[in-house]
C-alpha cells in the first residue's frame, strides 16, 4: 500500500506542476472527483453531470484556491 500511495503521490505533484506550468501567466483549473472504484481524478474538464468534485485554481505564483461543496 505504501508504493500505492507513493504512486498517488508523485501523480498527484506530477499533474499540479504541469498545470502550474501549462499557463504561466494565467490561472489552471483543475477538477478533483472520486471514481467508481474509490480513486482519486483529476481533470482540466468537468466530470459527468451528477458527480461530486472539487474545483482546484492553481495560480501561476504558487497560491491557489479549492471550492468545495460542488
Amino acid at each position: 500500500m505504501t508504493a500505492h500511495l507513493s504512486l498517488k503521490t508523485a501523480l498527484t505533484a506530477s499533474l499540479l506542476a504541469f498545470a502550474t506550468l501549462a499557463l504561466p501567466s494565467q490561472a489552471t483549473t483543475v477538477y478533483k472527483s472520486i471514481g467508481n472504484y474509490g480513486e482519486v481524478k483529476y481533470s482540466q474538464t468537468p466530470p459527468p453531470v451528477g458527480t461530486k468534485y472539487e474545483v482546484i485554481e492553481i495560480r501561476s505564483n504558487g497560491g491557489g484556491t479549492v471550492d468545495r461543496g460542488v
